[in-house]
């Protein structure tokens, strides 16, 4: 049982920060758009989204193998 919330914390905790990082990266196109920040910035940003997205779906494969693991 305490595994089972550890594992709904971590899956929260992956939710929570894709959400807010496709909530940020919307807000910072649009600052973009309207300050005419440099397009080698935007780029950093969208690399460090895409790195956020790598992280949520190898969390997300993570938490899949250890349920599935533990109810074999």
């Amino acid at each position: 049982m305490n595994d089972d919330l550890a594992q709904a914390r971590r899956a929260r905790t992956i939710g929570f920060v894709m959400a807010g990082t496709i909530v940020a990266w919307f807000g910072l196109q649009f600052l973009a758009a309207r300050l005419n920040w440099p397009v080698r910035l935007m780029g950093l940003i969208d690399l460090v989204v895409l790195a956020v997205f790598v992280w949520g779906l190898i969390g997300t494969w993570q938490l899949w193998r250890a349920r599935r693991d533990r109810d074999e």
